[in-house]
This record gives C-alpha cells, sequence and structure tokens, in this order.
C-alpha cells in the first residue's frame, strides 16, 4: 500500500469523494463494506476512519467507523482463527512471534492495551489473535476499548478535514491543530502507561 501505485489510494480524500458520490443507504452500506474487504488486505484502518468522517460528518462518521473497524476486526479475526499459528508463521515469519507475545495472555486489558499501543498493523493484530485463539468476547471487548479514542480523534480529524478543504476557516485550521496535539499527546501518554506497566510487572517479577 505504500511503496507501490496502490498508494495513491492512501489520500483519504480519494475515499471520501467516492463515498460521497454514492446516495443514499448505499454510502455508508459501501463504508462498512470497504472497510470489511480492505482490511482482509491490509489496508491502514486510520486512512479509512479518517475518509468516513470526511464524507459522512463527526457523528454518522463517527458511528459509522466505529462498526466499520469493529466488523473488520471480527473478519480478519476469524480468518486467523481459521489459518492458525503455523500458517500465519509461514507467510508471515518470526514477527508474529512478537505480537503474540503482547496479546498471549488472554483477557480484555492484554487485547486493549495492544490497541492503544498498537506493535504491528491492525490486520496482522487481527489476524494472529485468531490464530492463538484469544476469546473471542474478550477480543472484541478489548478491541472497542482500545480503539475508542483513536476512533474519536481520527474521526474529527477528518471532519475538519473536510471543512478545510472545502471552506477553510481559522476556526476549523484551529480545530485541526488541537485535534493533532491532542493525538500526539494521546501518543506520549499511552507511551508513558505503557512502559510505566511493564517496570511495574517487571518489579513484581523480580519480588
Amino acid at each position: 500500500w505504500r511503496y507501490t501505485p496502490l498508494a495513491d489510494f492512501l489520500n483519504p480524500e480519494t475515499f471520501s469523494a467516492s463515498l460521497q458520490s454514492v446516495n443514499g443507504a448505499w454510502g455508508p452500506a459501501m463504508a462498512l463494506g470497504l472497510f470489511m474487504v480492505l482490511g482482509l488486505l491490509a489496508f491502514p484502518v486510520n486512512v479509512l476512519i479518517v475518509a468516513t468522517a470526511a464524507a459522512f460528518g463527526l457523528w454518522p462518521g463517527l458511528a459509522y467507523a466505529a462498526v466499520g473497524a469493529l466488523i473488520s476486526a471480527l473478519v480478519t479475526y476469524l480468518v486467523g482463527r481459521r489459518a492458525g499459528p503455523d500458517m500465519l508463521r509461514k507467510l508471515i515469519g518470526p514477527r508474529i512471534n512478537r505480537i503474540s507475545r503482547g496479546i498471549a495472555r488472554n483477557g480484555i486489558m492484554a487485547v486493549t492495551m495492544i490497541r492503544l499501543m498498537p506493535v504491528a498493523p491492525f490486520t496482522l493484530v487481527n489476524l494472529v489473535a485468531g490464530a492463538i485463539r484469544i476469546p473471542l468476547l474478550d477480543y472484541m471487548a478489548g478491541t472497542a476499548l482500545g480503539l475508542a479514542p483513536g476512533l474519536v480523534l481520527m474521526t474529527a480529524l477528518g471532519d475538519r478535514l473536510l471543512r478545510i478543504l472545502q471552506d477553510p476557516s481559522m476556526t476549523d485550521i484551529l480545530g485541526f491543530v488541537l485535534v493533532l496535539l491532542a493525538w500526539g499527546g494521546l501518543s506520549y501518554g499511552l507511551q508513558m502507561l505503557v512502559g510505566w506497566l511493564r517496570r511495574r510487572s517487571a518489579q513484581k517479577g523480580d519480588a
């Protein structure tokens, strides 16, 4: 998606224009379909979230992006569960081991943390979670909790981006900058939290 001619599709405006061109109920259906199909092709989920918000606005876009991301997560989880760890290891290589260690502990918190601080692309995490048979309920609940902060911020980013492109104003530009700063602050805060949890876990292990 990044190093081939397919990189042209990484532009959120491309998807946004396509979604806006579909009238009526077909627009949301198309958005959900894109989440499901492109998730299987390891398309960056953040691009889809931003494009969906740009096409439908803040609140409808947030709802469609949330449902689409969860559908994509479920479908790719089931594919990984069907394939199993041995097949994925042949296709992906040793990288699967690092991801497996991050989510090996069954439980909602483990899945939530890896969503908040992803160690690999969205689709890859979904496949590995299915392959190592994380309980489905824990996986979906952890995915929903872990994706929530990013979904809200990326949706707000997409909504502001469309306004700036169509009718730029100082208010929208300021809002866009604030969303970017919030995203950076959230990412930094999550890195600090994960580091603290790891140090605490290591201390308990030494004890």
